[in-house]
């Protein structure tokens, strides 16, 4: 699914987050039956983006440690384990085969390792549409 992100609202501890940023996005929502078992989505900017990857479990009201990386500086990175992110989604429908569009609301724990750590929180929205 492709769609926009953008952030709502941040703690006074992130450093390098801005309410209001839209970004390009991508979701890939885990499917049941459908082979591949992650769940995650991607901040895509013009110069990089990022993406924040859950194995085995779809993103929910729990705040999970996803695995993040993204590309940017010259070449792709994942970050290392004592830097991923925490994501919480605290409005995420039901993904099917045949959901055509698809609202998540939550936040994001140290968001492209934003140097306020864990206590750097944001807010965001995204909507996405299925690509046919």
């Amino acid at each position: 699914m492709h769609g926009t992100i953008k952030v709502t609202a941040k703690t006074a501890q992130c450093q390098n987050q801005n309410v209001g940023d839209i970004a390009a996005s991508r979701f890939h929502p885990l499917i049941a039956g459908q082979g591949d078992q992650s769940e995650g989505f991607s901040f895509v900017y013009n110069l990089g983006g990022v993406g924040y990857n859950l194995q085995n479990h779809v993103l929910d009201t729990t705040f999970r440690t996803v695995v993040t990386g993204g590309l940017g500086w010259g070449g792709v990175y994942t970050q290392q384990t004592s830097h991923f992110a925490k994501i919480q989604v605290l409005a995420h429908a039901t993904v099917t085969a045949s959901t055509q569009l698809l609202v998540l609301k939550g936040k994001i724990q140290r968001p492209d390792d934003d140097p306020g750590g864990l206590a750097c929180v944001i807010d965001f929205t995204a909507t996405y549409v299925k690509e046919q």
